[in-house]
């Protein structure tokens, strides 16, 4: 019996001992699962902040090309003179200028929906990260003796 009770005695060391690495795993695995959400977190807030910068880049090459037609239309209603070519000539420079925005606001564009995607999957990741941050206790409430199982 008391071979028995030093058997019983050195499985019960062995379990808390293997007990103690999980827990320890676990707690290393969290602080890991924390860092990359907070990593995750960051990466939303600088995407975000390039999309509303990229929005307003986009708004503004825009509100250039509105400019410009107004410019075309003045110039439309005004007689031949020196304001008019002065006019004329602003918005032949205004309009090569605006045909190259123009290609810049399709680049823009693309670039605007690749991080909004990036957005997304980043918001995502942060998503799935926070639900992992509390993780199931490796370590049960009750403990069970061996003569318990044979009951159940």
């Amino acid at each position: 019996e008391e071979d028995v009770r030093a058997i019983e005695l050195q499985l019960e060391d062995q379990l808390n001992e293997s007990q103690d690495r999980i827990d320890a795993e676990v707690y290393r695995m969290t602080e890991l699962l924390q860092n990359e959400a907070r990593l995750e977190e960051e990466r939303e807030s600088t995407l975000t902040q390039l999309v509303e910068t990229l929005q307003g880049l986009i708004a503004d090459k825009e509100f250039d090309v509105k400019i410009a037609a107004e410019i075309q239309d003045v110039r439309s209603k005004l007689d031949d003179g020196a304001v008019a070519q002065n006019l004329e000539t602003s918005a032949r420079l205004k309009l090569d200028l605006i045909a190259i925005e123009e290609g810049l606001v399709t680049d823009l564009n693309g670039c605007l929906y690749d991080l909004q995607e990036s957005l997304q999957n980043a918001q995502a990741r942060a998503q799935a990260l926070n639900l992992l941050q509390n993780p199931p206790s490796a370590r049960d409430d009750e403990y069970f003796d061996w003569r318990d199982m044979e009951d159940a």
